[in-house]
C-alpha cells in the first residue's frame, strides 16, 4: 500500500463513493500518520488518500508497519491507528514531540480488539502481558455513515466526533486454582505425533 497506481486510486473512489455502510474503515500497511523514526507518516500516500477519505466520510483508519501501537489525534475529523507490533516489536521507536500521538506503545507487543455497535466504535489495544494499554469508545460524527443522504456542502472539513473517556482496566481472568493446564490444540494429524 505505499504505491497507488491511477487504477487502483479510481477503484478506491468508486467503491468508497458507492458504499452504503455505515461506517467507512479502511485498512492497510503503511500509516498516512505516525511517530515512527524508523518509518513514520507516508506523506506522498497521504496526499493521495486523505482527500479521498474526508470526501468519502471515512471513518477511523487502521495501519501497520511501525512496529508499535500509536493512536494518532484526529486528523481532519477521522482517527488513524498504527498496530504493528503483534509479530514484531521496535522498543523505543516512538518518536516524541510530533504533535501526532494521542496514545502510544512502543515497549512490548499488542494486538487489538474493535467492536461496533450502532454509531459506537469500541477499541481496546491489550499488550502481550494481558495489560489494557487504550480504550475507548468513537462516536461517529454526524453527516458520516448511512445518514449521510446528500452529499455535503463544499467546506472546511468534518469536525471528529470525541473520543469518550476511557474505561477502567480490568485484569486479565484467570483460571481458578487447582485448574489443569490447558492441552495445545494440535490438528488431527499431529495429534498422535511424538512430542
Amino acid at each position: 500500500s505505499n504505491y497507488m497506481d491511477r487504477p487502483q486510486l479510481e477503484w478506491l473512489q468508486k467503491e468508497l463513493g458507492s458504499s452504503g455502510s455505515e461506517w467507512k474503515i479502511p485498512f492497510f500497511h503503511h500509516p498516512l500518520y505516525s511517530s515512527g523514526r524508523t518509518h513514520g507518516s507516508n506523506e506522498s500516500l497521504r496526499a493521495r488518500l486523505e482527500p479521498l477519505f474526508v470526501e468519502h466520510g471515512v471513518d477511523v483508519v487502521f495501519t501497520g508497519h511501525d512496529h508499535f501501537y500509536e493512536r494518532v489525534k484526529p486528523q481532519k475529523g477521522i482517527y488513524y491507528f498504527v498496530s504493528g507490533a503483534g509479530g514484531s516489536l521496535r522498543k523505543g521507536d516512538i518518536r516524541p514531540g510530533t504533535g501526532l500521538t494521542e496514545v502510544g506503545f512502543d515497549t512490548d507487543y499488542h494486538f487489538m480488539l474493535v467492536e461496533i455497535d450502532g454509531r459506537d466504535l469500541y477499541f481496546q489495544a491489550i499488550a502481550r502481558t494481558g495489560k489494557t494499554l487504550d480504550s475507548g469508545v468513537i462516536h461517529q460524527a454526524e453527516g458520516h455513515g448511512v445518514e449521510k443522504s446528500v452529499p455535503l456542502a463544499p467546506g472546511p472539513p468534518l469536525p471528529a466526533a470525541p473520543v469518550a473517556p476511557k474505561p477502567q482496566a480490568q485484569p486479565t481472568p484467570s483460571a481458578p486454582p487447582g485448574t489443569p493446564p490447558s492441552e495445545p490444540l494440535l490438528p488431527p494429524a499431529l495429534s498422535n505425533a511424538p512430542r
